[in-house]
């Protein structure tokens, strides 16, 4: 009996030392806590003034700018007009079921921090590919045409194309528009949960450029450039109806090749029909107007400007530039859906009633089944420390839970991923248009 009482006053005293130890690690905890409580509008306010305050006003300068750049931006949308109308693609004829399986894909299994959901897409999708059918070119071939820097078509003259199979892109003619987003990587994404740009599967432009200026140099060889920029003008009409931005920047490019060629066969006294490349002018606003223009589909953008760009006017490239602000816009809607209500209201209607805009990638996610708020918190954490790896936010997992701090991280998050290319194009002409001294009638 004695040895029982022994042992059961020892495990009682053992009992109390337990939970005396827990009472304390509870009175820490709470005090720490209080003192986090008591000291925590100190430190948001410094990690607001030190990391996102700069990001907020480059964004605030650069929003006064906007609307007066917008006289330049519809400049290069009136020049754009002639390759507007030259691109312009239609609803019924999907190039997807036959393109997405012969191109490349950025997308790779070797890729490092590529999420399981994409990769796991990629692998289902290669079970459908035929390797004999895919577009390949000789590697002595490319390398030759990575070499070509700056750009010169005599030196890609040089190359032997005579054995270079290009009966793919005669069947381009066949359709009138190239999907990306079914019967490929992106499509074969199980649940299309938001997941960062830099992640999303995208054809290999740099390699379909490269078959343009090969099919360019055939035609030059062979005297045909005409029939030869039919066949480019049609890949270059495919890619644009990509409705991504970097589809826009690659028909450039090929519009860019096309202009070379025909240069240099008028220089030589080559066939060619006068007009059927575009000018340096042309291609030049082409380009700067796709590169400015999802700026204005941007969260912050002036609602009025919005509107009138994109729901009473079809410019070149509105697609792929509702396809970036949305998208920019999706990546913060859980923090900032209060503050700019009437602006997701608006894209909701963009969706519905620009019918000339097919948008079936973002729409999906738009409006899919609502994704846990911690899904999104931890997307928004792991994409902004890729964003900005070299001003890391200390503590961000924690701050992103707090009401009052998550509208201010919100719109740091969306100046991160928001690009600001109207005043790489436009700042120079917007200031010499402020100092341009008016000439005097003699």
């Amino acid at each position: 009996m004695l040895n029982v009482t022994s042992k059961d006053s020892f495990g009682q005293t053992i009992g109390k030392l337990l939970g005396l130890l827990l009472f304390v690690a509870l009175c820490l905890a709470v005090g720490s806590g209080i003192i986090v409580y008591l000291h925590y509008p100190k430190i948001v306010n410094q990690i607001r003034i030190k990391t996102i305050q700069p990001h907020i006003e480059s964004l605030k300068g650069s929003l006064e700018k906007q609307e007066k750049f917008l006289e330049f931006f519809i400049r290069d949308q009136e020049l754009s007009q002639g390759i507007h109308k030259e691109l312009t693609y239609g609803p019924s004829q999907d190039a997807g079921p036959y393109l997405n399986k012969i191109i490349k894909w950025e997308a790779s299994e070797k890729d490092t921090g590529t999420p399981k959901e994409v990769l796991e897409g990629f692998k289902q999708f290669q079970k459908h590919i035929n390797p004999k059918n895919q577009l390949v070119l000789p590697q002595d071939v490319i390398t030759k045409l990575e070499k070509n820097k700056p750009f010169k078509i005599e030196n890609d003259l040089k190359i032997d194309v005579s054995k270079i199979d290009f009966n793919w892109m005669k069947r381009l003619e066949e359709f009138d528009h190239w999907d990306i987003n079914a019967n490929s990587p992106i499509g074969s994404i199980k649940k299309p949960t938001i997941l960062s740009p830099m992640y999303i599967p995208m054809p290999n432009y740099i390699e379909l450029s490269y078959w343009t200026r090969l099919r360019l140099v055939k035609g030059i060889k062979e005297n045909q450039l005409k029939l030869t920029i039919k066949r480019t003008r049609q890949l270059a009409r495919l890619i644009h109806s990509t409705e991504t931005l970097i589809g826009d920047i690659a028909a450039a490019s090929i519009l860019k090749y096309e202009q070379a060629a025909d240069y240099y066969a008028k220089e030589n006294k080559l066939k060619r029909t006068k007009g059927m490349a575009f000018s340096n002018d042309e291609i030049a606003a082409f380009k700067r107007a796709v590169y400015a223009f999802p700026e204005y589909a941007s969260l912050i953008s002036d609602l009025k400007v919005s509107e009138e760009l994109f729901l009473k006017n079809n410019y070149i490239g509105s697609c792929s530039a509702l396809q970036e602000g949305a998208y920019t816009a999706l990546y913060v809607r859980p923090l900032l859906k209060e503050k700019y209500k009437t602006k997701y209201d608006l894209y909701t209607t963009y969706f519905n009633t620009k019918k000339n805009c097919r948008l079936s990638f973002i729409k999906k996610i738009w409006f899919q089944d609502k994704v846990p708020e911690s899904y999104w918190d931890e997307f928004i954490v792991k994409s902004t420390e890729q964003f900005n790896k070299d001003k890391k936010i200390p503590f961000l997992e924690y701050l992103i839970k707090i009401p009052q701090v998550r509208e201010a991280m919100g719109e740091f998050f969306m100046v991160l991923a928001l690009p600001h290319l109207s005043s790489k194009f436009y700042a120079k002409e917007f200031e010499k248009s402020q100092t341009r001294v008016p000439s005097s009638n003699n």
